[in-house]
């Protein structure tokens, strides 16, 4: 297994960076979306929502095992 707190400081350097992106959003491109490879159409709201409930997810991973 590796040190927690290298996973840690991942952790905390992407929400970083992606808390950035969200400062600087105008409200005109709340409405924006795109096509991810995966997970096809993707829009603001979608992301969102993945931004919240991701580390959630994987935390409750980790409780269940």
């Amino acid at each position: 297994m590796l040190p927690v707190e290298n996973s840690l400081a991942l952790y905390k350097t992407s929400r970083a960076a992606s808390l950035e992106i969200i400062k600087r959003l105008e409200v005109a491109q709340l409405s924006n979306a795109g096509v991810h490879t995966e997970s096809g159409a993707y829009d603001l709201k979608k992301w969102f929502s993945s931004y919240i409930n991701h580390p959630r997810d994987h935390a409750n991973q980790l409780l269940a095992d």
